[in-house]
């Protein structure tokens, strides 16, 4: 008797083959990217662009701009914007956005550092007291395409 015939010899490498498989599979879907496609509402008017920073962890989000991960940027049309964010990794993201009026490339402020133009942040998270945590803000890139929607707020 061959030892393929053996009904038990099967059953064991027919396993060890399965199990190797599932080893493949988690290791591809650790090395997968997708897009994260951003839509942003509630602009109060026309002028500027709005830029948005990823984040991939609490540190730095989201103001210090050495932890971003991508910047994107995007003119408004019709009262929104789209932005993307492309060939991203699979993992746990945050994105803050600000709606730059003036195409200064940074958040005008007055001179008790409140902000003079819009911004958001995914899950619309908002902070107890001042900016919003990462855990507020994360959400979970699983598949090839996840589509957002962020609401701007303007103090003034």
């Amino acid at each position: 008797m061959n030892a393929f015939g053996n009904p038990l010899l099967k059953f064991i490498l027919l396993a060890l083959l399965g199990c190797f498989c599932a080893v493949l599979s988690s290791a591809y879907d650790e090395t997968q990217s997708g897009c994260i496609r951003v839509e942003v509402n509630g602009f109060r008017n026309a002028q500027g662009c709005v830029f948005a920073a990823l984040y991939n962890g609490a540190e730095g989000f989201p103001a210090l701009e050495t932890c971003v991960v991508k910047r994107a940027r995007s003119v408004i049309k019709d009262g929104r914007a789209i932005l993307v964010f492309d060939d991203i990794p699979y993992g746990t993201y945050a994105i803050a956005l600000v709606h730059d009026e003036n195409d200064s490339g940074a958040m005008d402020q007055n001179i008790f550092g409140f902000p003079l133009e819009g911004w958001g942040f995914s899950n619309d998270a908002e902070g107890m007291i001042g900016l919003p945590d990462f855990t507020e803000a994360s959400f979970r890139l699983q598949s090839s395409v996840i589509n957002l929607q962020i609401n701007l707020k303007y103090f003034f």
